[in-house]
């Protein structure tokens, strides 16, 4: 059965939300560390400095805790070998689970962000331009995992794999993240836009060689 490429995202999004435990689980990790963050800083000053770093790394660390397992549930029950058998591109397959993962996971660490901003005293008036580049941010880092997970995909130990492939390409995006909201021109907003259209074709691409690999074994 061939699926459209609207069937098959809709599929993977109501695979990836009846796995409510693991964006709860995110969204936990996320809360409690923005509560503990301003307890364990005396000097207010330098919360409001950190506090969008802060912000950003928090939602990055969480986010990656779902990349390991973007590909196994299906790689391991059969699924990913019967979409690579039907008239489904490797690549689409790739790009369906960034997107998903994204949806299922980043917009709702997105949608948390001001209540995270509350916590960590960040102002109001920033959280328009935080929830844009977080958004941002977080749809590069799902091409990242996608691209992480496919390359560890069947290791033992996919979780360590996954963490020294996908930190050193979140740098960036911490960067020009946590400058977009305080920047006075949309420089770091076009920087992060660059970083998700140059991580899309690379993630894709190499995600379907790396898939069609591990399916070939």
């Amino acid at each position: 059965m061939k699926l459209s490429f609207c069937a098959h995202l809709h599929q993977e999004l109501s695979l990836s939300w009846r796995n409510k435990s693991s964006v709860l689980l995110q969204c936990t990790f996320l809360v409690l560390a923005s509560f503990l963050f301003p307890l364990g800083l005396s000097d207010l000053s330098t919360l409001e400095t950190l506090a969008v770093p802060i912000l950003y790394v928090l939602a990055l660390m969480a986010f990656s805790n779902s990349f390991p397992q973007i590909f196994q549930k299906d790689f391991e029950d059969g699924t990913l070998t019967q979409l690579y058998l039907h008239p489904v591109s490797i690549h689409r397959i790739a790009l369906i689970k960034a997107l998903a993962l994204w949806i299922s996971h980043g917009l709702i660490l997105v949608a948390i962000a001001p209540f995270l901003a509350m916590l960590l005293k960040i102002p109001m008036d920033l959280l328009p331009l935080i929830i844009l580049s977080l958004s941002l941010s977080l749809l590069a880092a799902a091409l990242i995992g996608t691209l992480a997970a496919s390359l560890t995909l069947g290791s033992k130990n996919k979780f360590f794999l996954t963490s020294v492939l996908v930190f050193p390409l979140f740098v960036p995006l911490i960067i020009f993240g946590t400058h977009a909201p305080l920047s006075e021109t949309w420089s770091p907003f076009l920087m992060l836009l660059g970083l998700f259209l140059l991580y899309l074709p690379i993630s894709i691409w190499l995600s379907g060689f790396a898939l069609r690999e591990a399916l070939t074994q």
